[in-house]
């Protein structure tokens, strides 16, 4: 039987129950997804088994423990394993593909990003300080992305730490846009996961990558916490329809 294995970027909450991917999908296919664990989902398509996995953060560091610990106070959930150490768990793929939300410097809000260069940049704290503002990203890692289509190219770059008010030291949108202006010297989208996924899987398996926009920060276009998501239905036709490519 073919192994499809799709990790998502974030934590489970955002898109079992706000993005309601997992509805989308059972209603798409008329099929049952089953939930294996608090972090795992599975479903059978013809020959096909799908794994559905999560990740949060790209490492083990500061920022990811922090946030972890708020969640699970917070929120009662359990957070996924940072992209990293999920990647060492995934023996067994036909295909791997991830997908997740980004913040595009120059872009439009639910438009669909799949990268195929990919570079991180790691901030020390819970918090960007102003004068992280020199650190530069890390050299490219390329990938064949088996999602591309003809023409669709561009740079994610991984940061662990998202680039909004709330997670800049004076919580000001123009320094987020100083960041974001600096940053888009070296790539297109900021995400939070793909460069560890890309790292650690691309000499094992296929991969793709595919990314939809939920910030535009140049444009100062932030995701507020209490906003309902209105690239819901774009993020579930996208994900639905490139997961069906490898059944």
């Amino acid at each position: 039987m073919k192994k499809i294995v799709v990790i998502f970027g974030g934590p489970v909450n955002l898109f079992e129950n706000r993005l309601k991917f997992f509805k989308y999908f059972e209603k798409k296919f008329k099929v049952r997804v089953n939930r294996a664990s608090e972090l795992k989902f599975k479903a059978k398509i013809g020959g096909a088994e799908i794994d559905f996995l999560f990740a949060y953060c790209p490492q083990r560091d500061k920022a990811y423990l922090d946030s972890k610990k708020y969640i699970e106070k917070n929120y009662k959930e359990k957070v996924p394993l940072p992209a990293e150490e999920l990647c060492k768990k995934i023996k067994k793929a036909d295909v791997v593909l991830f997908f997740g939300t980004c913040g595009s410097f120059k872009g439009k809000k639910k438009q669909i990003y799949i990268p195929n260069k990919f570079r991180k940049i790691n901030y020390s704290g819970d918090i960007i300080l102003l004068k992280e503002f020199k650190k530069n990203p890390s050299k490219e890692v390329e990938l064949n992305n088996v999602l591309k289509r003809k023409g669709q190219k561009a740079t994610a770059i991984t940061s662990n730490l998202t680039l909004m008010p709330v997670c800049v030291e004076n919580k000001k949108e123009k320094t987020v846009e100083k960041f974001g202006k600096k940053l888009s010297n070296y790539g297109d989208i900021i995400d939070k996961e793909s460069y560890q996924i890309v790292k650690n899987l691309k000499n094992r398996f296929r991969v793709g990558v595919g990314l939809v926009c939920s910030d535009v920060i140049l444009k100062r276009q932030f995701l507020k916490p209490k906003h309902n998501f209105g690239f819901r239905d774009k993020f579930n036709k996208f994900t639905a329809k490139a997961i069906e490519r490898f059944l």
